[in-house]
């Protein structure tokens, strides 16, 4: 019998390692993309890169910013089907690349932190950049991931459709 169980057990991870799923329970489905956002990353024809320009060491109050992203994130890769690529890159040690976020449209942020007792203004980057063949877009500053769906299904759509739609 236990062999029988393990046996049933192995070939259900077999059949299953090729399949992503993810159950999300929460009474509003905080963790789930919309089907919209679903059915644009099944679409892709091309490889489309995400660069989140974030630095590393980033104060109290956002320091679990870095995780709802990079879920966020997870999120669109296994949904884009290879389709989607995600960089994390800390600028803080590299002028050359500070310089080149600041002509794309990424601004340098200064926050406030408590650190024993004292306030500190620290610099940081929070800017996440989308591109896919030529066209680049970028958003500035991620505050929180309130409307971070929207703001990258949106982003992704706009370099991925080859005529711009004109309403009026």
């Amino acid at each position: 019998g236990v062999i029988l169980v393990a046996a049933i057990l192995v070939a259900v991870n077999v059949i299953a390692a090729g399949t992503f799923f993810r159950l999300d329970l929460t009474e509003q489905q905080e963790f789930t993309i919309s089907s919209a956002t679903k059915e644009i990353l099944r679409d892709l024809d091309d490889l489309v890169t995400i660069t989140v320009y974030m630095t590393d060491e980033l104060p109290t109050q956002l320091s679990t910013l870095r995780r709802q992203i990079s879920d966020t994130l997870d999120e669109y890769r296994n949904y884009g089907r290879g389709n989607i690529q995600i960089d994390f890159v800390d600028p803080a040690s590299d002028p050359p690349l500070e310089k080149k976020m600041r002509s794309m449209g990424i601004p340098q942020i200064t926050a406030q932190t408590l650190d024993k007792d004292q306030f500190k203004a620290v610099n940081i980057y929070l800017g996440i950049a989308i591109s896919y063949l030529d066209r680049q877009e970028v958003i500035p500053v991620v505050q929180d991931t309130y409307t971070l769906e929207y703001d990258l299904t949106s982003a992704i759509l706009k370099v991925s459709q080859d005529e711009a739609y004109v309403v009026g």
